[in-house]
């Protein structure tokens, strides 16, 4: 039994969600309060962006049904091929179809065919079974058997509750719902009893995720209610509303998660919709917001479709004589389906003027009306059915794909396949030897089988359109049963993404062609004598030897750094630059050069002999130059010594900084260097790199390369690289933070929302802080969640962060994926100033959101009701607080990474933010990072203004 105290956020009392139209008062102190505020808002798309995504609308399509006449869809062009024919049955697979709806079960048609989706639902996945545990009660004998995540179950169902009770009842135009009936709340079944035996409480705990599944349609069905035009904000009207309610406020760390829930989730085919009488249903005002929701509606308007409805909102979906002489000629029939039995009333039974009084809404407040005209604004502009239809393209099932999966809106697998047809070729037109090396080394592998790093999709069809299918990553678990499902014909490998597609629309066998045959896997290549007809094997080859490696020379570090074969693959290993090649190439340091210069020197010098505090300032182990050469000692102190003291202009550096050298130039001819602006007061410079006007190297990029960092800049002039592929490789190498960025005029559209990445904290707990404890299995969940978010293409740009989130796609994210440059452009980096106007620098979105999602991001709720956030590994925002956030990958960091590895995966889990276990690494570390500040800072400085000032750099133009 459960002595949790109650949720802070607990309002609605355990008993039917029950909506009556007699009643006018509903709950709505709380939205009036902050109503009242503004009287006479804008209407909120007044001035939209005629570019953002709209949600879909209604363009009413009309089917012919030759034993029950005409039927109206605003959503879908096609029946449903599976109906449920008894309203009674309440199994999930029953739920998952479409069925005959009345007024006051509508929410069923919004029931999720994907429900545990999400970290907020991922309570609920899972055995069950391995959930129940024995329990004895304090203070006596008795003992049963109880659901061990009972409490989170509880949790999840009160926020529910509230949400669901909320949007239902304080909607400004809630006297005209009609009667609406909820009565299959989880708090029925008593899956947080004790149970007398093992199979009460499994039985308990089924029924009851069965009841969350019908309270998160519920929830979805009156959070539709309030859905506003545009993708990018649908939800932010009533997501504000929850968050600002005086007394019961949601937290919007939980109304993230719940975007990103079941409950949320717009896209097409996830709800079975139903089947509605146009003549008695009272929801025709409202099916706008259903429709927006994706959720496919049919009105049978029968064999006589000129009979008043009993609303006049049902009116607009009413068929003329030319409707449905059309939809007769086109001869839509669909006699294998069995469609629900409806009594149609009779023509006389209604009219519009004796609709009855109670469905008339009370009169409004003055703040509840200026809400309710802000949503009715959208409602605006209804198509005449006596025109075709012309459907909006959003509303089309194929304008739905799967975030992070390559495929674009629409598009079919032969346009897919030409399409990444190409980037192969591209791929390889600029690809290194040892690019060139790896790629066909797993084409070979490819002829065998697919590897355990590489990702498999499943190209499924479309669940209303039969001719469209939708690109699909697979689980772990799926790939297998997926995979011996297909021929290797149907098998297509793409070697420089390292993907599989598994294509059902494909032959098994073309013509001409016969299916290998089986034999031992001890044969690797028993095919070979097959006729070579399969796309799995088109690109294999092979592999060419590795050209001997170079002697190092500290004048073409860089391109040695670039052909570097001893890069582990698998990234458990990174190796980074020795402390003399990291002060020559990113400071311009020379240490056999350096001469001791005490009048440079800051106010925080150390002596010559105390060496080892300067390496372990610069973040390197001084245990490593125990046996080094004196002279190459002493200058490591002559740099920190300089280094730190802010005042010491380029031009007063001594002969060891090439800043001061007059041989070395920036020729912009070669590689031109632009100045951006980010839009932010304190940093807003973006420098931008992109190929000079005599660049003769054939760089066949289409974008560029953008920094905060000044020295970063001079970096890329010292490695003498002019392509922005090599510079890029470089950076990659080293671990430094830019973005691959390109160049538009106009501001970028915003990604459309089924494609954003859409990632939410793993774990979410609802239990006190002192109480957790986290497992072996939530960090190797939380691992192949991470992993599989870098594999997709949501990985490349993660890759360019730097840091710590570079080391994470280590071995992951090949470098070659991020030279395929930006996918959507839908956010903007810097912008440019020039005379007729400026231009934007565009690359793809990266939010904080996803960057948490890679540390392992979590939420504990404290003892007094707020969350704390936790994660297995430092968030963005803490590792820049650290001295570990250098310019380029350190030693330090790299022991670090190894260190927290090491303890997570030998067993030793703790949490880093809070709960038992946390540590105060920021603590230990922050004199660490007040040195690396300085010295980045100051030579930040020094480089920015040699940039901005100096005749040797040629600025572009």
């Amino acid at each position: 039994m459960s002595n949790r105290p109650p949720s802070p956020h607990r309002r609605v009392p355990r008993a039917d969600l029950t909506k009556r139209t007699q009643t006018g008062s509903g709950f709505r102190g709380g939205i009036r309060a902050e109503l009242e505020r503004t009287s006479h808002p804008e209407p909120p798309f007044a001035h939209a962006d005629p570019k953002r995504v709209l949600l879909p609308q209604i363009y009413r399509y009309a089917t012919w049904y030759p034993d029950i006449g005409i039927i109206v869809s605003p959503l879908s062009r096609a029946l449903p091929k599976e109906i449920c024919q008894d309203p009674t049955l309440s199994t999930r697979d029953s739920l998952e179809i479409p069925r005959f709806l009345e007024d006051s079960n509508i929410w069923l048609a919004f029931f999720p065919r994907n429900p545990y989706r999400g970290a907020l639902f991922s309570t609920l996945r899972g055995d069950l079974e391995k959930k129940i545990v024995k329990h004895t009660i304090l203070g006596s004998h008795y003992t049963g058997y109880e659901l061990s995540v009972a409490p989170e179950w509880a949790d999840l169902e009160t926020q529910l509750h509230n949400v669901a009770t909320f949007c239902l009842h304080e909607h400004p135009r809630s006297n005209s719902f009609p009667r609406v009936v909820f009565e299959d709340s989880p708090h029925k079944i008593p899956y947080r009893s004790l149970h007398q035996t093992r199979e009460e409480a499994l039985s308990a705990a089924i029924d009851a995720r069965l009841a969350f599944c019908k309270l998160a349609a519920f929830t979805s069905f009156t959070l539709s209610l309030w859905l506003t035009r545009f993708e990018d904000d649908c939800f932010d009207l009533v997501f504000q509303q929850l968050v600002n309610h005086p007394r019961y406020p949601a937290p919007r760390a939980w109304l993230t998660l719940l975007e990103d829930s079941c409950v949320c989730d717009i896209s097409g085919g996830t709800r079975p919709g139903g089947f509605l009488d146009p003549f008695a249903t009272r929801w025709g005002d409202h099916i706008t917001r259903f429709t927006r929701a994706s959720v496919p509606i049919w009105f049978i308007w029968g064999m006589d479709p000129l009979r008043a409805p009993i609303q006049q909102g049902m009116m607009s979906f009413r068929p003329n004589d030319s409707v449905v002489r059309d939809a007769k000629r086109r001869k839509a029939v669909f006699a294998e389906i069995v469609l629900p039995h409806v009594v149609l009333p009779q023509a006389s039974t209604y009219s519009f003027d004796d609709e009855p009084p109670s469905t008339h809404p009370a009169r409004p407040t003055h703040a509840s009306e200026a809400l309710g005209n802000a949503l009715d604004d959208e409602d605006r502009g209804r198509v005449d059915l006596d025109r075709p239809p012309s459907p909006n393209p959003e509303a089309e099932p194929r304008a739905k794909v799967e975030a992070n999966s390559r495929q674009k809106p629409g598009e079919m697998w032969p346009e897919f396949y030409e399409r990444l047809m190409e980037g192969l070729e591209r791929r390889k037109a600029r690809e290194s030897p040892l690019e060139k090396h790896e790629r066909e080394s797993r084409e070979k592998a490819a002829l065998k089988s697919y590897g355990k790093k590489s990702m498999v999709y499943e190209w499924e069809q479309d669940f209303e359109d039969k001719s469209f299918y939708r690109r699909r990553c697979l689980k772990k678990a799926e790939v297998l049963d997926a995979w011996e499902s297909y021929s290797t014909f149907q098998r297509v490998y793409w070697s420089h993404l390292d993907e599989w597609d598994l294509c059902p629309q494909l032959p098994r066998c073309p013509p001409g062609e016969t299916l290998p045959i089986d034999k031992d896997e001890d044969e690797e290549y028993y095919f070979d004598d097959q006729p070579d007809g399969s796309l799995v094997y088109k690109y294999a080859s092979a592999p060419e030897p590795l050209p001997p490696r170079q002697p190092a020379s500290m004048a073409k570090t860089a391109q040695h750094l670039l052909e570097a074969e001893n890069v582990q693959e698998d990234g458990n290993d990174v190796e980074p630059l020795s402390l003399e090649e990291y002060l020559q190439l990113q400071h311009g340091f020379d240490v056999w050069k350096a001469k001791w210069t005490p009048e440079l020197h800051s106010d925080v010098k150390l002596e010559r002999t105390n060496w080892e505090m300067a390496f372990k300032r610069l973040l390197y182990d001084p245990s490593e130059a125990k046996n080094a050469d004196p002279a190459f000692l002493h200058a490591i102190v002559e740099f920190h010594n300089v280094a730190t003291r802010p005042d010491v202009h380029y031009k007063s550096l001594p002969p060891s900084w090439d800043l001061k050298n007059v041989g070395f130039h920036c020729d912009a001819r070669l590689l031109g260097c632009q100045i951006a602006y980010t839009g932010q007061m304190e940093d807003g410079i973006m420098y931008i790199l992109r190929p000079g006007p005599e660049c003769t190297s054939a760089d066949v990029a289409d974008w560029f390369i953008a920094t905060r960092s000044a020295s970063t800049v001079l970096l890329a002039y010292r490695s003498e690289c002019t392509t922005m592929v090599d510079i890029a490789r470089l950076f990659l190498r080293l671990g430094i933070a830019f973005r691959t960025v390109r160049e538009v005029a106009t501001h970028p559209p915003p990604r459309p929302r089924h494609l954003r990445t859409r990632v939410a904290s793993p774990y979410i707990r609802g239990r006190e802080e002192a109480e957790f404890r986290p497992e072996v299995n939530d960090y190797k969940s939380y691992v192949t969640d991470r992993d599989t978010l870098l594999r997709s293409p949501a990985g490349r740009v993660i890759r360019t962060v730097g840091g710590l989130f570079w080391r994470f796609t280590s071995g992951i994210v090949q470098d070659a994926s991020v030279l395929d440059g930006p996918s959507f452009g839908d956010e903007i980096i810097a912008r440019s100033e020039k005379k007729g106007g400026g231009t934007f620098f565009v690359d793809d979105l990266l939010d904080l959101r996803t960057l948490d999602f890679i540390s392992g991001v979590f939420f504990l709720k404290s003892s007094v009701g707020d969350s704390k956030d936790c994660s297995f590994w430092p968030r963005y925002t803490n590792w820049s607080q650290t001295g570990y956030a250098s310019d380029q990958w350190s030693p330090a960091a790299e022991r670090f990474f190894q260190t927290r590895r090491a303890e997570l995966e030998g067993g030793k889990i703790s949490i880093l933010g809070g709960g038992a276990g946390k540590e105060s690494w920021r603590i230990k570390h922050k004199q660490q990072m007040k040195w690396v500040k300085m010295i980045s800072k100051h030579n930040d400085a020094r480089a920015a203004a040699f940039i901005d000032g100096s005749s040797r750099f040629m600025p572009f133009h």
